[in-house]
């Protein structure tokens, strides 16, 4: 994570876009911040699909059960042409 606007442009921004074009085509977003600044845990939140695929892991046993929770959900999902 970093700020260097005069380099890279509105890092944020970009992100953001890109989230809501891949969000567009139909894909859900989850997102994990561990430890996280706050302006980076905001930014993969609002990339996130929705406040519940967004998920803040404070410590080992948060991030674990966040990841956990993310297989449950995928687990009936799968990739077809």
């Amino acid at each position: 994570w970093r700020l260097d606007t005069a380099t890279y442009g509105d890092q944020a921004a970009q992100a953001l876009q890109m989230c809501d074009a891949i969000k567009n085509d139909g894909v859900t977003i989850f997102t994990v911040s561990f430890e996280a600044p706050a302006a980076a845990a905001r930014l993969l939140s609002q990339c996130a699909s929705s406040p519940g695929t967004a998920f803040i892991s404070n410590n080992a046993m948060d991030l674990q059960a966040d990841f956990e929770e993310i297989a449950r959900r995928i687990r009936p999902l799968r990739i077809s042409r």
